[in-house]
């Protein structure tokens, strides 16, 4: 059998996304399934542009799970674009390198498996943006939920420079080095140099359409290395001015100052998916219908907070993992259009 991944060589992103996309459509997901402790009933699965969208309804506790910005859809539309193929398996024949939790360069092992991770990725998705379930309308349709993940070798981490003076490594116009392994912050003093690392973050939103309302934008890394965090550290999104195609040490400082949305650095941790809210500025960087770049510092980086050991630092997953880096948007579209699956599904939502 061909792998899926043969075929990505010489191709764009979203090249890529499509032959992804093709692949994911025709596994054989339907029924129900539990999965991290939530239940799931998935109801269709369509190819879309760049992408797939799956119909499902979902339970946790045994209580169902509602959706939509008042949590009244029962039967959400949940859109996927550019969505991995693979998941973390030891006896896999495909690997990555990231750093593990004692922040030591590891291979990991993988496997292509499109409907293990879709199912994943699915229940993850319905775990951002699932609500109290009490106001659900029986049959009601969604047509909101869109999860994008990141762009191959646009995202990754730069290092400032190795120097004994905190402002001057801060300060600096350029990185001394760039990689797309992984997203890292780091905001230390690694005697007798202090050491700062920004991670720069690419996202396709154009299958988000240009004029739309975001209701929620949550975007989603999954930490890998030993996070360590001196009290009042946070993970914080910031504007970012660099290439959406590529990243280089001449982005060091195209990244802004100002709050798109943070995490404690504490709650970072190995393991899962950790989530991080944009807030109403947070939504300005976003480019509807585009491209959208966002950064990512320590707060301690932001703020000039001089450090005195490893007071912040966390590493996550970059692209070439099983669990990417993503957003997880609600959002609301005035021109709404119904698919063949949803007229199929029938008009009980007064949708279609």
């Amino acid at each position: 059998m061909v792998k899926i991944t043969s075929q990505f060589a010489g191709k764009t992103y979203k090249e890529i996304a499509e032959i992804k996309a093709v692949e994911i459509a025709k596994v054989p997901l339907s029924g129900k399934y539990t999965q991290d402790e939530i239940e799931i009933e998935v109801l269709g699965i369509e190819k879309i542009n760049l992408g797939v969208q799956i119909f499902a309804r979902a339970w946790k506790n045994g209580k169902q799970i509602g959706f939509g910005g008042d949590g009244s859809v029962d039967i959400e539309k949940f859109q996927f674009f550019n969505t991995p193929i693979v998941v973390d398996d030891p006896l896999g024949d495909l690997s990555y390198t990231r750093k593990n939790t004692d922040d030591v360069l590891e291979t990991v092992f993988m496997r292509e498996d499109p409907l293990a991770s879709i199912k994943y990725q699915l229940a993850d998705t319905i775990r951002v943006l699932g609500k109290d379930g009490t106001r659900i309308i029986e049959n009601k349709i969604g047509n909101t939920a869109a999860t994008v993940y990141g762009v191959s070798g646009a995202m990754g981490n730069m290092q400032g420079p190795d120097n004994a003076t905190y402002l001057t490594v801060r300060n600096a116009a350029n990185a001394t080095s760039v990689g797309t392994g992984s997203v890292d912050i780091q905001n230390e003093f690694y005697s007798p140099n202090y050491l700062i690392y920004r991670a720069a973050m690419v996202f396709d939103t154009s299958s988000i359409p240009s004029g739309s309302t975001i209701n929620s934008a949550v975007m989603s890394i999954y930490p890998t290395g030993g996070t360590r965090s001196g009290a009042g550290y946070s993970g914080t999104i910031v504007s970012f001015t660099g290439s959406p195609t590529t990243i280089a040490v001449a982005d060091y400082d195209n990244y802004g100052t100002t709050s798109g949305g943070a995490a404690l650095e504490s709650t970072l941790t190995a393991g899962a998916y950790r989530d991080i809210t944009l807030n109403a500025t947070g939504y300005t960087y976003l480019t509807l219908g585009g491209t959208s770049l966002l950064g990512l510092r320590s707060s301690g980086d932001i703020n000039s907070t001089v450090p005195s050991g490893i007071d912040s630092r966390m590493s996550a997953q970059g692209t070439g993992g099983a669990n990417p880096p993503k957003i997880v948007f609600d959002y609301t579209f005035s021109s709404f259009q119904a698919s063949p699956m949803m007229h199929m599904m029938g008009s009980a939502s007064g949708l279609v």
